[in-house]
């Protein structure tokens, strides 16, 4: 991965702390959780201990991280989005069938971006509402996470998302 030597070396030095736990997930459902991109192999670790068995990698910047990941174990599925961009429509639907396909074999899922923001909180959002739940009530279950649409794009693609379900 092509995560700067001394952003690295904070973090793993901030994980020496006792208090400071590995890699937290927040889980959404019993099956989705979110979280951000894992930068070690301890993060890999940690993340299968947490019973994850495949993956929704949504950087876009980091090129090899799906491989990696893959290559950890994982099931990935790799749909890169730009930062603070909002995904093509087609796409989406596709990503959203795969974690349908994946949870019903029974496989707990993460859906993560660089941060676990934005492009996290739109792609998760999105799946709530194909589950079912109304946009609103999406929102309130992503309350406590830290994985919301963070701007007006990612908003937009959730309210034409809204309509392109209500007409189904």
């Amino acid at each position: 991965m092509s995560i700067p030597v001394r952003l690295r070396n904070f973090l793993k030095s901030l994980r020496k702390i006792e208090t400071m736990p590995k890699y937290e997930l927040a889980w959404i459902t019993k099956n989705l959780a979110v979280g951000h991109a894992p930068i070690e192999d301890d993060d890999l670790e940690a993340i299968k201990d947490q019973g994850v068995g495949a993956i929704v990698n949504l950087c876009g910047e980091f090129f090899d991280l799906h491989k990696i990941e893959k290559k950890s174990g994982f099931e990935v599925l790799y749909f890169p989005i730009p930062d603070e961009c909002a995904p093509d429509m087609i796409k989406l639907e596709m990503a959203i069938q795969w974690v349908e396909d994946t949870v019903s074999r029974g496989k707990k899922v993460l859906a993560h971006c660089r941060f676990g923001v934005g492009r996290t909180g739109t792609f998760v959002t999105a799946y709530l509402m194909h589950t079912g739940l109304s946009m609103k009530a999406a929102e309130k279950k992503l309350k406590y996470s830290r994985a919301n649409p963070s701007n007006y794009c990612q908003w937009k693609l959730l309210r034409d998302y809204k309509k392109i379900l209500n007409r189904k």
